[in-house]
């Protein structure tokens, strides 16, 4: 799906898509930016009060901080019920943006470092 996305967007000769254990193949890739739009279950997670990393399998939190720590740019897409008191495990500096619609909020994006 990716692949073919890239192509219908026109950047597929600037994108290269890799299926591996991300953690293992870390230390061979080289990228200055890192999207997580990681699953969050289907739609029982919004039935939960508190979502947090443990409920995201595979747990994005560790490649979170090895791409922050390496300099990397990230941005993770999270629900709107995650757990406040669980962002704090990254940098101070990270950004946290809603996505709303009318009535309420559909989901967050954390940026570090923080995007204008």
């Amino acid at each position: 799906m990716a692949r073919r996305n890239a192509g219908v967007n026109g950047v597929a000769e600037r994108i290269e898509c890799l299926h591996a254990d991300v953690m293992e193949a870390y230390p061979k890739l080289s990228f200055e930016a890192l999207n997580i739009d990681p699953p969050w279950g289907g739609p029982e997670y919004f039935k939960k009060t508190r979502f947090g990393w443990q409920d995201v399998s595979p747990n994005p939190l560790p490649l979170v901080q090895k791409a922050i720590s390496s300099g990397i740019a990230v941005a993770v897409r999270l629900p709107a019920n995650f757990s406040a008191d669980e962002l704090r495990e990254l940098p101070p500096e990270t950004v946290v943006r809603e996505s709303r619609d009318a009535t309420r909020v559909l989901f967050r994006t954390a940026y570090y470092p923080p995007v204008d």
